[in-house]
């Protein structure tokens, strides 16, 4: 019947596939892959890719803790398309360094400059619903955020998991283009409540200029907001995805950031994009502004 061939291909529930071993799902490469908030923001789709990245943020002067300075990451984020359903992932694999001044307990400032391994995020990923017809699909997955490294926050107590739901709709497809909307929610939860909870959403909106599949000018929006305090030191500020210190003093701060972009598509399967990440809400965030640069080699 009909309906139960439309239902069993959303669902992807059809066992056969012209697909190679380990290939990208490209039944919907109308879509752009987020830009900012990369450890966090999830593609929904089953892809086999590896994306070197590069992070600068800048931390405001008047952050309670950090008297102003920069943070810069590099490193590299990777996945496997077991199937058209599970991909498996590497979120957040690199290095992390820190050049700022600390507010000392008189008021006055030290300089200060770190640098260590950052964390390592793992994830598997389980995208239950994949309708070709409409252009959607639908994930779930955990990630695993694992301390690692010794310097700049990034080793601070137990590990916290990520359940996430991600989805992706393709819409207004005319002659001059189509609209693409992403959107993640997920909560960080920490294991031994060392690290603070947090509640995140991400949101993307893009525009496939002229349908080429080329040029993507996008807009993203992130919200984080902090649910229960961590045990491990006591200030009132956390960064969430760059590291989770555990700071005590967090509960009920929101951070909500803007981030303008573009993605260009020289195929796809390389493909370059960047944006610019700039905090709409409290000056007491860990970084004021951001900018992004990832590329991304795609099977």
């Amino acid at each position: 019947m009909a309906w139960w061939e439309d239902t069993k291909d959303a669902l992807a529930l059809n066992s056969f596939s012209k697909r190679k071993l380990f290939q990208s799902d490209h039944a919907f490469d109308v879509f752009s892959s987020p830009i900012s908030s990369p450890f966090l923001f999830q593609d929904p789709r089953s892809l086999t890719q590896i994306k070197p990245l590069f992070l600068y943020n800048h931390i405001p002067s008047a952050n309670p803790v950090f008297n102003g300075g920069n943070i810069y990451w590099f490193g590299v984020q990777g996945s496997v398309a077991i199937t058209e359903k599970l991909s498996l992932k590497i979120d957040k694999f690199g290095g992390v360094w820190m050049d700022s001044s600390l507010v000392d307990s008189g008021g006055g400032s030290l300089s200060g400059s770190q640098s260590s391994f950052s964390e390592v995020w793992l994830t598997p990923q389980w995208t239950f619903l994949r309708n070709e017809r409409t252009h959607t699909v639908m994930a779930t997955g955990l990630q695993i955020q694992i301390p690692a490294g010794s310097e700049v926050g990034q080793n601070s107590g137990g590990a916290s998991l990520n359940p996430y739901i991600s989805a992706a709709q393709n819409m207004f497809r005319t002659s001059y283009g189509s609209i693409n909307l992403m959107g993640t929610i997920g909560v960080p939860i920490s294991v031994n409540g060392d690290r603070t909870t947090y509640f995140n959403t991400n949101l993307h909106v893009d525009y496939d200029i002229a349908n080429m599949h080329k040029w993507y000018p996008t807009l993203e929006m992130n919200l984080m907001s902090f649910l229960g305090n961590g045990n491990v030191v006591p200030i009132n500020t956390n960064s969430g995805d760059l590291f989770n210190v555990g700071a005590s003093e967090v509960k009920g701060l929101t951070n909500l950031t803007l981030a303008p972009g573009l993605r260009y598509k020289f195929t796809e399967n390389f493909q370059i994009g960047g944006a610019f990440e700039f905090l709409c809400t409290s000056r007491r965030a860990m970084e004021d502004f951001r900018f992004m640069l990832d590329f991304i080699v795609r099977y």
